[in-house]
């Protein structure tokens, strides 16, 4: 294979570089993730790259890439997270992370971050909701506040639940209001919530990304934390519901409902 440093890559060549992740390469996936001139997507598929490829000089590029701002840093941060006390536990990650304030086991400051149990379901069933006009433009108003746990547009919105412009495009209409109006009901695939318990009785619902020492686990509005094993009381739990809010416990009805689905079923 040839060797790839020129920064004009055609897309064939990105992805055979994620298959791969030739160590020749990491020098320009690194100019890749960096560059404001390539898509959001092209950028987040560097920087996955340099996080499979297992070498010293992928770890010290991620770490470079803690430098920048906005998505490109919250990317580089949680796969050095992830690989710290794994993949690249050899390479002397966790001093980096000391280094840039995200985490030193001794001085890390564990937040409790506890889903609530929704109530009994009391909006009509999804097909009835369905009947209702929506209005987009109200819609899109409330979409921001699915921002804080989806990602509902390229630049807008956090990588914790399922990505909602696909997913909810591959969705009937009724079927993306039951998700909203009752979430437990049907979880999606790869989003089954846990519970870490730790020993001074807290509570952290999430997703596990790594069980390793520390525990890394991601929680509502995208928040990822570091727990060392020593602060945590026995096994791993599932939660066996949804970590996403009912449509009730955010203060939609019926109709607030109903404008949502406009909005991301674009009905004009």
């Amino acid at each position: 294979m040839t060797r790839m440093h020129s920064f004009d890559w055609r897309e064939k060549n990105a992805r055979i570089a994620w298959r791969l992740q030739p160590k020749t390469a990491v020098p320009t996936l690194l100019t890749r993730a960096r560059s404001a001139d390539l898509t959001m997507a092209e950028r987040k598929l560097a920087v996955d790259t340099i996080a499979f490829t297992r070498t010293q000089s992928a770890a010290d590029a991620m770490a470079e890439l803690l430098n920048e701002t906005g998505l490109v840093k919250d990317w580089a941060t949680a796969w050095l997270l992830n690989r710290a006390g794994g993949e690249w536990k050899e390479f002397n990650v966790m001093p980096l992370l000391k280094k840039h304030g995200i985490y030193d086991p001794d001085t890390v400051e564990i937040l409790e971050i506890k889903v609530p149990a929704p109530p009994k379901v009391s909006l009509p069933p999804a097909k009835e909701i369905a009947k209702l006009k929506g209005n987009p433009e109200v819609g899109k108003q409330i979409a921001t506040a699915c921002a804080t746990c989806h990602r509902v547009a390229p630049n807008m919105g956090v990588d914790f639940g399922p990505e909602l412009r696909g997913w909810v495009a591959s969705q009937s209409v009724e079927a993306f209001i039951e998700a909203v109006r009752n979430p437990s009901a049907g979880i999606a695939h790869g989003f089954d919530g846990e519970i870490v318990r730790l020993k001074d009785g807290r509570e952290i619902h999430g997703l596990i990304y790594s069980q390793g020492d520390p525990l890394m686990i991601r929680s509502t509005g995208g928040v990822t934390q570091l727990i060392p094993r020593k602060l945590i009381k026995g096994k791993i739990e599932p939660l066996r519901r949804s970590l996403m809010l009912s449509a009730e416990q955010m203060g939609l009805n019926a109709q607030l409902l109903a404008d949502l689905t406009a909005y991301f079923k674009d009905y004009k």
